[in-house]
């Protein structure tokens, strides 16, 4: 049986409502898009511009909104690194989802998903060699804090048996 090259993601977005993406792009891929989503769309660079006048610029560029996507880029990435601590298995599919899922108005959650799939196509055709390796660092740390994990409850289950047989 052959390893499939590729892999599947639903998008619900009407222009492409599947993106093939490689068979090992991860759940943590898809956590450190987030993380370069937040830096990127953070709308730090306004300050320069804020007034409390409404008439403002600072207003007038929609910062609540690249606020609220802004934080939901933040704490997704966050919450996907969590789940995969859980679940090294954790489908692309799930991290997809919690990408894309913003509670937000209509224009907000649009621009989201737009920008999600973008920036999956972008990673997708750049060489990204120093993430991966990261993203495969990361993996090779849970697969070793997992065996460790194994190892001390196999210890503390033997100890156990012998406690009970000397009983």
């Amino acid at each position: 049986m052959t390893k499939a090259k590729t892999q599947q993601i639903e998008t619900s977005a009407y222009s492409e409502p599947m993106l093939t993406v490689p068979a090992d792009f991860t759940a943590l891929h898809i956590a450190h898009i987030c993380a370069n989503l937040y830096s990127g769309i953070s709308p730090t660079d306004l300050m320069p511009d804020f007034t409390i006048n409404e008439d403002g610029d600072f207003a007038m560029y929609n910062v609540h909104d690249k606020f609220d996507m802004a934080e939901h880029y933040f704490y997704t990435a966050h919450a996907i690194g969590e789940s995969v601590k859980s679940n090294p298995n954790l489908p692309v599919q799930e991290a997809y989802d919690a990408a894309i899922e913003i509670s937000a108005d209509t224009v907000v959650r649009e621009e989201v998903l737009d920008d999600v799939l973008c920036a999956i196509e972008d990673y997708i055709k750049s060489d990204n060699l120093i993430t991966d390796e990261y993203i495969q660092e990361d993996y090779a740390m849970l697969a070793e804090h997992e065996e460790e994990a194994k190892a001390y409850e196999l210890a503390r289950l033997e100890r156990e048996l012998a406690e009970l047989k000397a009983s």
